[in-house]
């Protein structure tokens, strides 16, 4: 199974669950949930898993497709902790990570700006944002997902 029918089954998923947004794009096609910095794009080469401005690409032909369905099931499913970065009032950076279990937390992504007051003390904030969907109420589909490929 290619990355594009696995995007479908994922977003016929998703659409049963909670609120999406699909955008048909010249390139492909971007879904985003609704309240949620949650997002996955498939374009001909590649599918896209991303929170917020951090994302992962995953190329069809070279990359384990699995692991791009388990990151964004997990982003869905667990608990999430952000920390941002500040330079004064100003962000600049934003770290996100899945909480894989009680306090194990798995690095996602890391994003950055190249223009902030460097000279300024740094600070952080940590928030935690709760799952989307409860796990147990789309794991069978989600097993269904992994049968197809």
């Amino acid at each position: 199974m290619n990355h594009q029918e696995i995007f479908e089954k994922i977003k016929d998923l998703l659409s049963r669950h909670v609120q999406i947004n699909v955008d048909n794009l010249d390139y492909g096609t971007h879904l985003t949930i609704d309240r949620t910095d949650i997002w996955l794009e498939s374009d001909p080469n590649e599918l896209t898993i991303g929170y917020g401005l951090s994302h992962v690409h995953y190329d069809s032909k070279h990359d384990n497709l699995r692991r791009a369905i388990e990151i964004l099931f997990n982003l869905l499913t667990k608990r999430k902790r952000i920390t941002t970065y500040f330079k004064g009032d100003k962000i600049f950076k934003e770290r996100t990570e899945i909480e894989l279990q009680q306090d194990q937390f798995e690095h996602f992504g890391t994003t950055m700006t190249w223009w902030f007051p460097f000279w300024r003390r740094t600070t952080k904030e940590i928030k935690f944002q709760d799952p989307t969907i409860e796990f147990s109420k789309v794991e069978n589909e989600i097993k269904e997902i992994y049968k197809l490929m």
